[in-house]
């Protein structure tokens, strides 16, 4: 009996170290790279990101000097601390492993045809794997310090995690060789909308700093009756502020029908001004609202910037309440 136990303890043992050093890189048949994914020269040149997988993708474009989920994804502004965290990231210097030196049929496109199996572990050639590209203002030269791409693009492509879910392997979308990095980047690696955009009905990324006391006057239009606050109104700071507190639903799902339910207009001291319209759609407890900001805008001085989101039939009840 005692024998057994001895046996048992030293078995248990031996898989307890084992699998304790599967945690521990052994770094002597691999080569360590010091790397950055994006040359921090580039990073004022940079103007879209797109991420890519399994059928998804959100595109980031940079428009009127603010950041946008566009085209792909709607038209709602992007948190700009977010994308400014998200490439410095990139552009931070960081020991990459090589542990492959050949792929085919991965480069230029996230596409995986004539993938070798043995690379399939990678989670690269399978058609997981997630694909990140970044635009500049004029095609670049490839750099061997950063991502390589063709065109005036350059793509990444980040497959599975290694076992202890530490650090992930990834390439670039010229390479043929694999690479495994730290795992600092996940939290940006996703087609989820909702980790970029600006949750606010009037975004804060657009209106930087606004606050109750900007606006001077709210002009309300409702079931055919105008009503006008003003800074005399009773409640106006508690009725402004929770307004612009109220929170998005997110992208459009069903178009807008018809002429709006209700206008709001906040004019701020500075003659410009942000017009809510609020849509009925197909959905009975969905509804659109459109914000038009306007009067110089962002540090390109636009126009007037539109933004459009869904909220749901709380959030306009809960407009009806604070407004009228």
């Amino acid at each position: 009996m005692k024998k057994k136990l001895i046996i048992s303890f030293v078995i248990i043992s031996i898989l307890l170290i084992t699998y304790i050093a599967s945690f521990f890189k052994s770094t002597d048949k691999r080569k360590a790279i010091n790397t950055s994914l994006l040359n921090t020269k580039y990073l004022p040149l940079i103007k879209e990101l797109d991420i890519l997988q399994g059928g998804q993708a959100i595109q980031i474009v940079k428009k009127n000097g603010f950041w946008f989920l566009n085209e792909l994804s709607g038209s709602i502004p992007v948190e700009e601390k977010r994308v400014d965290d998200f490439l410095k990231e990139l552009s931070k210097t960081r020991t990459a492993y090589k542990i492959a030196g050949k792929a085919k049929g991965i480069g230029g496109t996230g596409g995986t045809g004539g993938a070798e199996k043995q690379f399939d572990s990678y989670g690269l050639t399978d058609g997981s794997e997630l694909v990140l590209r970044y635009y500049f203002d004029e095609p670049q030269e490839s750099n061997t310090d950063s991502a390589t791409g063709s065109g005036n693009f350059y793509e990444l492509i980040f497959g599975n995690h290694d076992f202890s879910g530490t650090s992930r392997f990834f390439m670039t979308g010229k390479s043929v060789a694999v690479y495994e990095i730290d795992s600092s980047l996940d939290k940006y690696l996703s087609t989820s909308p909702q980790i970029w955009y600006d949750p606010y009905i009037v975004s804060k990324t657009i209106q930087t700093k606004l606050s109750y006391k900007d606006i001077q006057r709210i002009k309300i239009d409702f079931e055919g009756k105008t009503s006008i606050l003003t800074t005399k109104t009773e409640a106006f700071s508690e009725k402004t502020s929770k307004l612009l507190d109220l929170r998005h639903g997110g992208l459009l799902e069903y178009e807008s029908i018809g002429s709006p339910q209700m206008t709001i207009t906040l004019e701020k001291g500075d003659t410009s001004q942000i017009m809510l319209r609020i849509y009925q759609t197909a959905k009975d407890s969905e509804y659109n609202v459109e914000v038009e900001h306007s009067g110089g805008i962002g540090s390109e001085k636009a126009g007037s910037i539109t933004v459009q989101t869904k909220i749901s039939l709380w959030t306009y009840n809960k407009i009806k309440e604070i407004m009228l």
